[in-house]
């Protein structure tokens, strides 16, 4: 069962997220929010007492934006589970959330292995590539090039990044 609430920004928790922060994308999202307000819900669960956000990680950021720049009454639509999620769960709703964006392939790298890493700590153990590559709709050899890329020394990645390579 789920429910909606209104929380502070600022009180949030925010779960790891398999998408790497964007700033530019954070500060877009945070100009559209005050002026037109929250058109999709973050995702969540309530943990100690507060919101949890596991999907919505970048409207989150943009809120806490919104309440220390322009309103500091600006409250976060999220719809919160009414049960503790599983760690399938967390990952079906951080896939379902991130990977259906617009990515560039080093983002798309980098998301694929955070979502990696989000598995090994939710479940304790890796998953296979070939589990991976199925879970989030991807070829084993792009779920192997992606482990590999970010393997890179970060200034390669960077250039990469930039077109030089």
């Amino acid at each position: 069962m789920w429910k909606v609430v209104w929380a502070d920004p600022r009180k949030t928790l925010a779960g790891p997220n398999i998408r790497p922060r964007n700033d530019r994308h954070v500060w877009d999202i945070a100009k559209s929010m005050n002026v037109i307000g929250q058109i999709e819900e973050c995702v969540g669960e309530m943990f100690k007492g507060r919101v949890r956000i596991w999907a919505g990680i970048h409207r989150r950021n943009a809120a806490i934006l919104i309440c220390r720049r322009w309103n500091p009454k600006f409250l976060l639509r999220v719809r919160v589970s009414t049960k503790p999620l599983s760690p399938e769960r967390i990952v079906a709703i951080q896939l379902a959330e991130n990977l259906h964006h617009q990515m560039s392939p080093a983002e798309e790298a980098e998301g694929i292995e955070k979502l990696y890493a989000l598995i090994l700590q939710l479940n304790g153990k890796a998953p296979s590539k070939v589990a991976l590559a199925r879970d989030i709709g991807r070829s084993v050899s792009k779920v192997r090039d992606a482990l590999r890329f970010v393997s890179l020394r970060p200034g390669v990645r960077k250039m990469v990044r930039m077109g030089l390579l």
